[in-house]
């Protein structure tokens, strides 16, 4: 039922607002997520791949809502057993978080750096994975 309401949600927000509001993103980002919820993760890919590329041309690259989009995507990778391309989003969000948004420290870079060390894990690289 939540899945029928964000979808109706998204139409209105395209229609009203266009597909590049901000706005229309955080709904098609919430739709996204619950569709990874019900284990949907290949629609759930697709819808974040979409939010990701409109968020990186609305929001820009370091923007908070652009860095859980590419969170949400390495996580659905992972759950599809994707893992070298979760790896890689995992990199380059992480990448973006300590160079020029977060900085090291702080909790969103380590939640990063912990799935990170998820997806090295589940391909085999301990080493790799201990290292981060």
């Amino acid at each position: 039922e939540a899945e029928a309401m964000q979808r109706q949600a998204l139409q209105l927000f395209e229609t009203v607002l266009g597909k590049d509001h901000p706005g229309t993103l955080g709904i098609m980002s919430s739709l996204a997520t619950s569709l990874g919820q019900q284990g949907k993760h290949a629609e759930a890919e697709v819808m974040q791949r979409q939010t990701l590329l409109l968020m990186r041309t609305v929001l820009g690259k370091n923007h908070p809502d652009t860095l859980g989009i590419m969170s949400n995507l390495a996580t659905s990778l992972d759950q599809q057993g994707k893992h070298a391309g979760a790896e890689a989003m995992h990199r380059q969000m992480l990448s973006l978080m300590e160079m020029i948004v977060l900085g090291k420290d702080h909790q969103h870079t380590l939640m990063s750096m912990n799935n990170l060390a998820l997806s090295l894990r589940h391909q085999g690289k301990y080493a790799e994975a201990e290292a981060i």
